[in-house]
């Protein structure tokens, strides 16, 4: 149905049932509706693929909208279907859509000449947190007075990490990372929280298995675990440079207990 039928229908439908929603006729709101469409249509041709399954959305509301003025205009009144479904596409459209399609496209733009992906927006400087525990775990079993250092290494975020150093570009790396795609930013996130974890877990085996005197297994547990953490310092640099791919937390659970 062409949205001039559609519109068409509703009319018929307001002078039949004596519709109204709210202060205004359906057809009015539906006019409004189509032009704010219209114009995030035109939109969605720069934006980005995020944007573009919003919008679908959209297209999907109106469609189904479609449907049920056509039913209701062959039978009986909506009984609030329709009411329903222009409320939902009005939300969308008012704030509860995708985020501005020149969004990402600004920050990737902000990146450029910089350390920080335009790709992903991340920075593999965040990984030198990790580099530096993995090799002091190794030497611990060979100089235990670094167990001390290796304990007193605490987790610390990415945005954290960058407020607190030297990178020239800090600041932005800090409002960049608000603005990196979920695609990226969930696998990165979950590759973080699975080193943290493994650190944890490698610096509380050293510490038991030195105070008992098991050098030879604190040894193994130091290079085996340290080997594991850097694979997973390489997965995180894939998602920076724009993999999605993470490590399965079963492979990880052998080395945590």
């Amino acid at each position: 149905m062409s949205i001039e039928k559609l519109y068409a229908r509703v009319t018929e439908l307001e002078e039949r049932f004596a519709l109204q929603a709210g202060d205004r006729p359906y057809s009015e709101r539906l006019v409004a509706l189509f032009d704010a469409f219209e114009e995030a249509l035109a939109a969605e041709q720069e934006a980005e693929q995020a944007a573009e399954a919003e919008l679908g959305a959209l297209g999907d509301q109106i469609s189904r909208l479609q449907e049920m003025v056509g039913e209701a205009a062959e039978s009986s009144p909506p009984s609030g279907s329709v009411e329903e479904a222009l409320a939902n596409i009005e939300s969308a459209l008012e704030g509860g859509g995708a985020a501005p399609k020149d969004d990402f496209a600004a920050f990737q733009e902000k990146v450029k000449g910089t350390n920080i992906s335009e790709t992903t927006l991340l920075a593999t400087d965040y990984l030198n947190h990790f580099n530096e525990i993995v090799m002091t775990l190794e030497m611990v079993p060979m100089m235990p007075e670094l167990l001390d250092e290796a304990k007193a290494w605490q987790p610390k975020s990415y945005q954290q990490h960058f407020a607190d150093s030297t990178f020239s570009d800090k600041d932005l790396a800090v409002e960049a990372y608000n603005h990196v795609p979920d695609q990226f930013r969930k696998p990165f996130e979950t590759t973080i929280s699975q080193m943290d974890q493994l650190v944890a877990a490698t610096i509380e085996r050293l510490e038991k298995e030195m105070a008992d005197g098991d050098m030879e297994r604190s040894q193994e547990t130091a290079t085996s675990n340290s080997k594991m953490i850097q694979r997973l310092i390489d997965v995180a640099s894939g998602i920076i440079h724009g993999s999605e791919v993470t490590m399965d937390q079963g492979e990880i659970d052998s080395f945590l207990f």
